[in-house]
């Protein structure tokens, strides 16, 4: 289970688009349009990181208070612990109720007048407002993923931490070594678009595959396996 979260299904997500736009003639249709696999998949991955962070929020917040009753001693940074679990809760609803444009997508309704006029896919969201909403969280939270997810495993993989808060603290909450494949998906799918935009040549068709979309839904494949290697963690402390 442990090996198809942290490498199997990145690298699954990260793969299969090319795949599919090199062998299937109407792949790019149901890739990259609206609502289309990607942006499904993208939903479905959202939707079970939440489930998981309610999940372990309830059941460390029942554990910690039966072992703080039990050994009338404080449980490391239990409340840090719990604040954190509700702000990653609501990231994931942020982030699944903008992908499903808060359940148009679902119910198929129509975008208000006043959506149509500052909205520029006249979807009942607020990232298709504005950049500010759309390309900056999103560049900040791949760039977040990438030094925490990716070089910040490798800076302390072999570095012996000192035995202090702050320490103990960073140990609990930035992800481990198991998050690095998941966060490599994230800085590697733009990395051709780049290279060719670069060298002015046109890129191959099986390239071209919306990489904008799919990298939203490997960022959404890091939020979750960042919280099931988070539960694994407090799992190991005996939390849950």
């Amino acid at each position: 289970m442990r090996r198809l979260i942290y490498f199997a299904l990145p690298i699954a997500l990260f793969i299969l688009p090319y795949f599919f736009f090199a062998f299937f003639d109407g792949a790019p249709f149901y890739f990259a349009k609206e609502s289309g696999a990607v942006e499904n998949i993208t939903v479905v991955i959202l939707a079970l990181a939440l489930l998981l962070t309610v999940r372990i929020f309830f059941q460390y917040r029942a554990k910690t208070e039966l072992l703080k009753r039990a050994s009338n001693t404080a449980i490391p940074f239990r409340d840090f612990t719990l604040g954190w679990l509700v702000v990653y809760a609501l990231g994931c609803i942020y982030f699944f109720g903008e992908e499903i444009s808060w359940g148009q997508h679902l119910f198929n309704w129509s975008t208000p007048d006043a959506w149509l006029a500052v909205n520029d896919q006249q979807e009942t969201n607020l990232h298709n407002t504005s950049a500010l909403l759309d390309q900056v969280p999103r560049f900040l939270l791949a760039l977040g993923i990438v030094i925490g997810g990716l070089f910040y495993p490798f800076i302390v993989r072999n570095k012996q931490l000192s035995d202090n808060r702050l320490s103990s603290l960073l140990s609990l909450i930035m992800p481990s070594f198991h998050c690095v494949t998941a966060a490599s998906t994230v800085l590697l799918i733009t990395v051709h678009d780049k290279i060719y935009s670069l060298l002015k040549i046109d890129m191959p068709v099986f390239l071209q595959i919306n990489d904008g979309e799919v990298k939203e839904s490997l960022i959404a494949m890091f939020i979750l396996v960042y919280i099931y290697d988070f539960y694994q963690r407090l799992k190991s402390n005996k939390y849950l």
